[in-house]
């Protein structure tokens, strides 16, 4: 939570490093909310040029799957990484079905071990105060060494993209699964598409199931952001795209995501499009998000909002009703939690 902010940032300029388990919530805005919102990313962006790894994850499996291989890559690399949750959810998550062909995977995964990574960090590069050692972290610096030493570590960022989806295969060959950096869904040919990351995405692909030439890109490593590997995904068909956040960065002309979007798109002739979802966990329905493709499609608008009706800023976009075949029943239940 953001509460951990102040020692993740010891930890990073420090080079120390770990993985770091952080849930979703609010500490920011008209009040603090205990649902899930993507403030702690906004936040951890002004960490200057120690920006942070965050990957996301959509079910409960998701998390099991990926914490793994990601406490591997901390060995190989020098960067912190933190594994975001979204709120409550999946903080407090309990598996009850199909658990026995999971288990089994799980349990091979459980040994997944990279000892020669982990034998490397420990001899070579102990991260301590001690003069005796080669290399010093975490002390204090002024202009005369600062600027160069930040450059210095461009090279762990660069390599992080590749480290991680390196690992991503290792474990996909064990869970039987798909990740990657980003991860594209929907046709081929595809000219408007969603870019999101979380569990809305869940939601997105039933809606890309029941529409022609759509698609959606998830996104699993947010920092460092790799144009590369987006664009590895990107059909060439696309013309235009909705980037979805769920934070809102007061005062900006877009949020985090959406400007790293067009940031790595910049060369291309894609036109980007940014809008808010879910804030405080706020239900955002299949309606609405095919109004989102609706609105790509139709009249695009920038700075959109969906799942409320803003009817002080008029900001929101009409949701567009659809019918989703789906096996699975809900059921409401009064006090729990």
């Amino acid at each position: 939570r953001s509460l951990l902010m102040p020692n993740i940032k010891t930890q990073v300029k420090g080079f120390k490093k770990g993985l770091e388990y952080a849930i979703y919530d609010t500490k920011e805005g008209i009040s603090t909310s205990l649902g899930g919102n993507k403030y702690d990313i906004k936040a951890t962006k002004n960490f200057k040029n120690r920006i942070l790894q965050k990957l996301e994850t959509a079910s409960y499996f998701g998390v099991e799957g990926m914490d793994r291989p990601y406490t591997q890559m901390v060995y190989e690399n020098a960067l912190e990484m933190i594994m975001k949750l979204e709120g409550l959810k999946y903080g407090k998550d309990i598996p009850t079905v199909e658990m026995k062909e999971e288990a089994l995977k799980l349990a091979k995964y459980r040994t997944f071990k990279d000892k020669n990574a982990i034998s490397d960090f420990l001899s070579k590069t102990k991260r301590t105060l001690n003069v005796g050692n080669k290399y010093q972290y975490g002390m204090s610096q002024t202009e005369d060494i600062y600027f160069q030493c930040m450059a210095g570590r461009n090279k762990y960022y660069n390599q992080m993209p590749d480290i991680v989806n390196d690992y991503m295969m290792k474990i996909n060959d064990i869970m039987q699964t798909n990740y990657k950096p980003f991860n594209y869904y929907g046709s081929d040919v595809a000219e408007n598409v969603i870019v999101a990351m979380g569990s809305v995405t869940s939601t997105i692909k039933e809606v890309v199931k029941k529409l022609d030439n759509v698609g959606l890109i998830e996104v699993h490593l947010y920092r460092p952001f790799s144009s590369k590997y987006l664009l590895n995904v990107l059909p060439k068909t696309v013309k235009k795209i909705a980037v979805l956040d769920r934070t809102k960065d007061s005062g900006s002309i877009g949020e985090p995501l959406y400007l790293d979007i067009c940031s790595a798109l910049r060369d291309t002739d894609i036109k980007v499009y940014g809008g808010r979802y879910g804030l405080s966990s706020k239900n955002t329905t299949p309606s609405d998000i095919c109004g989102v493709y609706k609105m790509l499609k139709e009249n695009p608008v920038h700075n959109f909002t969906i799942g409320i009706d803003d009817d002080v800023t008029n900001l929101s976009i009409k949701p567009c009703p659809i019918n989703i075949d789906t096996p699975h029943k809900e059921i409401q239940i009064y006090g729990f939690g």
